[in-house]
Parts: structure tokens; C-alpha cells; sequence
């Protein structure tokens, strides 16, 4: 279950996106989308975070992406990353918080 404007919603999915961009605390620029639902562009200071949840479908194909990038002494650095793909993180309850560091996303 997971919290909808402080009620318990079943069925549903967060995911929750940090940003541990450091040593030298670096803005996040992150967009994620799926096929169907573009959540945006969304600019995360460090220690910050953003979420957003969904309903995965019936099917077990949901698959959310995200283009991540950060701009370290004018050198732009970007990652794609699959933030919820169902075959990987169904299993693994109904928030999934990822920290993002600068070599890798960590669940």
C-alpha cells in the first residue's frame, strides 16, 4: 500500500528518487516517463528527493525510464536508467527508493 495525500491506496507504487550526488553536492536533473505517463523534468538538490506513484498493470510489464543528468565544472554527465521495470522490482513491495550517486543508481 502506499500513501495518497496521507490515505493508504492498494495497488499502488512509489517510487522515490534521491539524490546523493557528491562529493561536491551536484543538482540532479532527472525526467522519467513510461509509454503511457510523462512525469516531466524535476531538478533535485542534493540530500533532496522527489516521488511519484502508479498502478502497475495487470500484465506485469510496467516499465518506467529516466534520463538523469548532472553538470560537474561545465562537464554534463547523463544516465538512462529503468527506475521500475515489474519483471525486477514487483517483488520488492511498494516503494522503491533509489539514491542516485555518481557511478551508479543504488536501490
Amino acid at each position: 500500500m502506499v500513501m495518497s495525500n496521507g490515505i493508504m491506496v492498494e495497488g499502488r507504487t512509489k517510487v522515490r528518487i534521491m539524490n546523493e550526488l557528491e562529493p561536491v553536492y551536484l543538482n540532479l536533473t532527472a525526467h522519467c516517463k513510461s509509454k503511457d505517463d510523462d512525469i516531466g523534468t524535476k531538478v533535485v538538490a542534493y540530500g533532496e528527493w522527489f516521488e511519484f506513484d502508479f498502478k502497475p498493470n495487470i500484465w506485469g510489464t510496467t516499465l518506467f525510464f529516466c534520463s538523469m543528468s548532472w553538470d560537474n565544472n561545465n562537464t554534463v554527465t547523463t544516465h538512462n536508467f529503468d527506475i521500475y521495470k515489474s519483471s525486477r522490482d514487483k517483488d520488492k513491495g511498494s516503494l522503491c527508493w533509489w539514491m542516485i550517486k555518481v557511478d551508479k543508481p543504488c536501490y
